[in-house]
């Protein structure tokens, strides 16, 4: 009895196992699909956002030809220095959700003391005019990093995500192919009864033969490209393709 249980439990492991495997891979595939999401949402958000303060900065760029000379200077310029301290770490705070109003404004508090400061203009209610520019600016800036920060996260989640999908499909890929193999294989054989004429006329004769021989090649170009790409894979032996017109 003890013997008939443990040949039991021998012969269903390999069953338990690959229910383990599937189970793991259905809950990897949801893991991945949630971050995806996520991440494709955080990227929308920040997209939006990105329009909408594009647009402002635009209109009060334009509002701001009224004002005193000076200051029509100063926001001309380019290169302005506009935020304060890490782009990237602003972006990445944008990105885990945090308010832009606040962030970006923490970000700008130290420009108060050094650069607004220093500022002397004739009229000084434009500095305001001149702050709510810059910090549309600094929205502009740090939400465009954030976006570049984002798509480059979600390529590589998709790569991860893609290779982690190969891994778990080879096997039966792999199967697969070795079945299409056989069945070209065993075509390959049939398509060499009508070839064998070649070997019984001459090559004048060969020529006026209608239909003409069955070609050598049985695949396209595509499908050879697949086998080859299947064996850079591992999912099948070189060896195993021979005898194939593969090129």
């Amino acid at each position: 009895m003890k013997q008939v249980a443990a040949k039991s439990a021998q012969s269903s492991r390999p069953r338990l196992d690959a229910a383990r495997a599937q189970m793991a891979g259905a809950l990897g595939a949801v893991e991945r699909s949630r971050a995806y999401s996520d991440a494709t949402a955080s990227l929308l958000r920040l997209e939006v956002a990105l329009s909408e303060h594009s647009a402002t900065l635009a209109d009060l760029k334009m509002r701001a030809s009224r004002l005193e000379e000076t200051a029509r200077r100063y926001i001309q310029r380019e290169g302005l220095i506009c935020i304060s301290g890490d782009l990237t770490a602003v972006a990445k705070e944008l990105i885990a959700g945090g308010n832009l109003r606040e962030v970006i404004s923490e970000a700008r508090r130290p420009l108060d003391k050094t650069i607004y400061s220093a500022l002397r203009l004739p009229e000084p209610a434009d500095l305001e005019t001149i702050k709510s520019i810059d910090f549309e600016r600094a929205c502009v800036l740090a939400l465009g990093h954030a976006i570049k920060l984002q798509k480059a996260t979600i390529e590589v989640t998709q790569k991860q995500a893609i290779s982690e999908l190969s891994h778990s499909l080879a096997s039966g890929r792999a199967t697969n192919a070795r079945e299409v193999l056989a069945a070209l294989k065993t075509l390959n054989e049939l398509a060499d009864k009508d070839r064998g004429l070649a070997k019984q006329l001459d090559p004048a004769e060969i020529e006026l033969l209608k239909p003409r021989l069955f070609p050598r090649g049985i695949l396209s170009a595509e499908a050879s490209s697949w086998f080859l790409e299947c064996v850079r894979e591992g999912l099948i032996e070189a060896a195993e393709i021979s005898g194939l017109e593969i090129s």
